[in-house]
C-alpha cells in the first residue's frame, strides 16, 4: 500500500506482532481510505484468531484484543459459529507443529490458506469448550508467571556474573588496594600498581582469517572446517560452529586454530559484536580461522584467560561499540585498528592468574544456578504443552474444575 494509507487508527497486524497472546496495538496503523480502496483489506473483530502463514514466523499465533486488519502473511479465523475462540486458539496452538509440517516451499515454507480451511477440529459442546478455555487460561497463566520469575532470575544471575567479572578485571580482588585515576572516563580508577596498555602492546599478533565458499554443514571429525562467527557467541568456544571446507580447496594451514588462541567476533549483530572466547587445549585439528574473526596471541606477561574475561566486559564493549561501522542495524563491524587501540588494564601476570581463578570459582556457582533455572523453565514449558494437549483433546476432564473468579 502507498504511504497515504498509513497513519490511521485501524490496527494493521503483521506476523511480527503475533506473540501467542492478545494483540492490542501494532507498529503500523491504516486509514479508513485504505480499507475502502483495498477490498482484500478487511477489518476483523475482537477475539479473531490469527496465524502466520509463511517465513521465519510461520505458525505464530495471536488473538485480536481490538478489531484490526492484517497483512497478506496472516490467516484469520473470525466469528466462529461452533467454536469458543479461546478453545480454538488453544487447539490450534496444540496442533501447530503438525500444521507447520504441512507447509510447502524450500527456502521460505508456506502454509496454504486452503489447507488451513480444511483442518478438522473436535467440537465439544460450547459450554465445555468455554470451560476448557477458562481452565487453560487459569493454569497457563500460573505457569507463565512461574516462567517469568525464572527468566527474571536468570537475567539477575547474568548481570551478577558479568559484574563479578568486570569488578575483578578492572578493580582487582583487594578492596583496600590503593587506586590511581586513569583519566579514561569509561575505565575510571584501577589499582595503583597496574599498567594501562593498548591491546597492540599486550599481543604478539592480531589477524583475520579466510572465508572461502563452504558447504553449509559442519565438517566431519577428520575433515577441514572453517569456523563460523557464532563459535564465540556463548563465552565458550564451540568447535561445532564450523562449515565443511570443500574437498577441491586446499586449506591454508597458517590459519589452523591452536590452543590458547583468543578469538573475537569482528562482524556480527550489535549485541554479539566483540564476543570473545579462548580456544581450549583439547581443540581438534583442522579447524580454520575465518575472516569474520580476529585471532589474538598474547605476549608473555599477559594471561590469555584474563584478557578474554576483560574483552567480554562492558568496559571493553563500550570501546567496540563506539567505533563500530555498518549501515545495517543487524550487522556491525570493527576494524583491526579499533581492536589494537583497545585500552586494557593489566595487573602483574601472577595477579592476572589469581584473578582468573577467583572468577572461575565465583562464576561456577552462578552457572549452576543458571543451569537449574533454565532446566526449570524447560520442565514448565513441557508441562504447559502437555496440559494444553490433554485439555483440548479430552485426555483430562476439566468440566467440574472450579476456577477461581480472578482467573
Amino acid at each position: 500500500m502507498n504511504s497515504p494509507y498509513y497513519g490511521g487508527e485501524t490496527l494493521w497486524v503483521t506476523t511480527s506482532e503475533l506473540r501467542e497472546t492478545y494483540v492490542f496495538d501494532t507498529a503500523i496503523k491504516v486509514t479508513n481510505e485504505a480499507l475502502a480502496d483495498h477490498s482484500a483489506l478487511k477489518q476483523y473483530p475482537i477475539d479473531s484468531v490469527v496465524i502466520a502463514m509463511y517465513g521465519a514466523t510461520i505458525g505464530r499465533l495471536g488473538m485480536l484484543g481490538k478489531s484490526a486488519s492484517v497483512n497478506q502473511a496472516c490467516c484469520v479465523y473470525a466469528q466462529p459459529e461452533k467454536f469458543h475462540p479461546r478453545f480454538f486458539y488453544f487447539w490450534l496452538w496444540m496442533r501447530r507443529p503438525i500444521l507447520i509440517s504441512l507447509s510447502s516451499g524450500g527456502g521460505q515454507p508456506n502454509l496454504n490458506q486452503e489447507e488451513l480451511k480444511r483442518i478438522r477440529v473436535p467440537i465439544p459442546p460450547l459450554d465445555e469448550q468455554e470451560q476448557i478455555a477458562a481452565f487453560l487460561d487459569w493454569k497457563t497463566g500460573q505457569i507463565d508467571a512461574l516462567i517469568a520469575k525464572k527468566q527474571a532470575l536468570i537475567e539477575k544471575l547474568k548481570e551478577k556474573r558479568l559484574a563479578v567479572i568486570t569488578q575483578a578485571v578492572t578493580k582487582g580482588l583487594d578492596p583496600s588496594a590503593l587506586l590511581k585515576d586513569t583519566h579514561i572516563p569509561w575505565l575510571g580508577e584501577v589499582p595503583k600498581h597496574w599498567d594501562i596498555k593498548r591491546l597492540r602492546f599486550a599481543t604478539e599478533k592480531i589477524e583475520q582469517g579466510w572465508s572461502p565458499q563452504c558447504d553449509n554443514q559442519p565438517a566431519e571429525d577428520e575433515a577441514w572446517g572453517v569456523m563460523k562467527v557464532g563459535c564465540v557467541n556463548g563465552d565458550r568456544f564451540d568447535p561445532l560452529e564450523n562449515k565443511a571446507l570443500p574437498l577441491d580447496l586446499v586449506p591454508l594451514a597458517e590459519y589452523e586454530l591452536q590452543p590458547k588462541d583468543i578469538l573475537v567476533s569482528r562482524a556480527n549483530t550489535k549485541e554479539l559484536l566483540g564476543s570473545a572466547a579462548i580456544v581450549p587445549e583439547d581443540v581438534r585439528a583442522k579447524l580454520l580461522l575465518c575472516d569474520k574473526l580476529f585471532r589474538l596471541r598474547t605476549v608473555s606477561d599477559v594471561d590469555g584467560e584474563f584478557l578474554t574475561f576483560y574483552l567480554r566486559t562492558p568496559t571493553a564493549r563500550y570501546q567496540y561499540e563506539r567505533e563500530a561501522t555498518g549501515a545495517s542495524g543487524s550487522m556491525q563491524n570493527i576494524g583491526q585498528g579499533t581492536l589494537k587501540n583497545l585500552v586494557v588494564p593489566l595487573p602483574p601476570i601472577d595477579e592476572q592468574r589469581q584473578i582468573c581463578r577467583r572468577i572461575k570459582f565465583e562464576t561456577e556457582k552462578l552457572d549452576l544456578l543458571l543451569q537449574q533455572s533454565e532446566s526449570a523453565i524447560a520442565r514448565l514449558t513441557e508441562y504447559r504443552t502437555a496440559l494444553i494437549t490433554a485439555a483440548t483433546t479430552g485426555q483430562i476432564d476439566v468440566r467440574n474444575v472450579e476456577i477461581p473468579a480472578q482467573a
